[in-house]
């Protein structure tokens, strides 16, 4: 119970966050994406979760995947 807990918590903390919070595996692959990010970038998460983090076409991910 306590780690369903704890997750509910983590949860809530990233979707108040008002910057843009994308999480990648190590594989390239779009995890979870925060609130900010649906609003920022229009993309709702639904579509990008499963993606690989190159589909939206921004260095970040190359950068951060060296």
């Amino acid at each position: 119970m306590f780690e369903q807990e704890l997750n509910k918590y983590w949860k809530t903390v990233v979707n108040t966050i008002r910057d843009v919070v994308m999480i990648v595996g190590t594989d390239g692959t779009i995890v979870f994406v925060n609130k900010a990010f649906e609003a920022i970038t229009g993309y709702p998460a639904e579509e990008v979760i499963g993606k690989p983090c190159t589909a939206l076409h921004c260095d970040i991910c190359e950068i951060a995947l060296d």
